[in-house]
């Protein structure tokens, strides 16, 4: 499955990655298989595109309506959406 995207996954760390579900939500697997899978509250659209920053201090989600959400890739908390961007991100 996936969204149609062509970033639809990304490495957190060596044992987690982040991925757009079928249903566009973002999802954190742990690989080891103890903590399963994580969706991430917060991105109120079907999200396109995921992206973990290069100190993978965040995580970064964009929707179809040009919005990004932002979550701490440590607690898995939403900081803040960004909004403004004209179309799909």
């Amino acid at each position: 499955g996936g969204a149609p995207t062509n970033q639809y996954l990304a490495f957190l760390s060596d044992t987690e990655l982040v991925a757009l579900s079928d249903a566009g939500d973002v999802v954190v697997i742990t690989l080891t298989g103890s903590a399963g899978v994580r969706q991430l509250e917060g991105c109120d659209e079907f999200c396109l595109s995921v992206a973990v920053s290069n100190n993978r201090k965040l995580i970064a989600g964009g929707n179809e309506r040009g919005e990004v959400t932002l979550w701490d890739a440590e607690t898995f908390e939403e900081l803040r959406t960004l909004r403004g961007l004209d179309g799909p991100v």
